[in-house]
């Protein structure tokens, strides 16, 4: 985990607008993305973690009721579920 934040870390040093708020608890990301998603601005809320963690971004995104706000996974769960199924496919 940490040697993927130092790259994520390293990457958004090019984009100031980046900013990562990784989860303290079950539950957290509901909050962290319904937080980064209020408001009527485009918004992309990236979520680094596995299909719980995505499932709460993406809760956490409909509650802020955004229609500009968009979710993206990259797959870094314990089982890698996600990885197996997109694969190389597109978002």
């Amino acid at each position: 985990a940490q040697q993927l934040h130092d790259k994520l870390q390293d990457l958004i040093s090019y984009a100031p607008d980046i900013v990562l708020r990784p989860t303290e608890h079950a539950g957290h990301a509901v909050d962290l993305a319904r937080d980064a998603a209020t408001g009527d601005r485009s918004v992309l809320v990236v979520s680094v973690s596995g299909d719980g963690g995505y499932n709460e971004v993406v809760n956490g995104v409909m509650q802020a009721g955004n229609p500009k706000a968009v979710c993206a996974v990259l797959a870094a769960g314990n089982a890698n579920d996600h990885s197996r199924i997109t694969g190389t496919k597109p978002l």
